[in-house]
């Protein structure tokens, strides 16, 4: 990623593109086998977003919460704006809380 990334990094990690490589490393530690299927992609002008789901198995320490073992299933939208051909900046949305929840980090709300 070589522009902007506007969403908050893990925390304790900067907020850069030294930060947004180092959270993939993280993750990719935590979820190992994680497989993301794009679902859509649109793209208008200097934007494109795409939606997908993604699935993965924790196998490792993820923000204090250790391995469950547990399969997840999480959606995601990104959406970038393009400038000379390269990624400028990126958002991206994703189902933090259903996450936490399949971890049984956080209750399943009643």
């Amino acid at each position: 990623m070589s522009g902007i990334n506007h969403n908050p990094p893990i925390p304790g990690l900067p907020g850069s593109k030294a930060g947004f490589q180092q959270t993939v490393t993280v993750t990719r530690q935590a979820f190992p086998d994680v497989h993301v299927s794009v679902e859509d992609v649109l793209a208008e002008g200097d934007k494109v977003m795409f939606r997908d789901t993604t699935t993965a198995t924790h196998r490792g320490d993820f923000q204090g919460i250790p391995a469950t073992g547990k399969h997840l299933v999480w959606t995601e939208m990104h959406f970038f704006r393009i400038a000379d051909g390269r990624i400028a900046e990126h958002w991206a949305n994703f189902d933090q809380l259903g996450i936490l929840i399949q971890m049984g980090a956080v209750p399943t709300p009643s």
